[in-house]
C-alpha cells in the first residue's frame, strides 16, 4: 500500500468507481471510506492466495 493514492484522492476515485457502477444500474453499497474493517472469508474455489505484509524480510 505504499504506493497508494493519498486517501483525498482514494475517495475521488472510489467515488468515481460507485458512480459509474450505479449509472449502469448495478446495486452498490459503501460503507464508512477509511475505516478499521474486521473481515471473515468463506473461500469458495480452488485457490486462496494470503498476503501479509508482516512476513515481508
Amino acid at each position: 500500500f505504499s504506493a497508494a493514492a493519498a486517501p483525498h484522492d482514494g475517495r475521488r476515485l472510489l467515488d468515481c468507481f460507485v458512480d459509474g457502477l450505479r449509472g449502469e444500474g448495478v446495486a452498490v453499497e459503501t460503507g464508512q471510506f477509511g475505516a478499521e474493517m474486521k473481515l471473515r472469508l468463506l473461500n469458495d474455489g480452488p485457490v486462496t492466495i494470503w498476503l501479509d505484509s508482516a512476513d515481508r524480510a
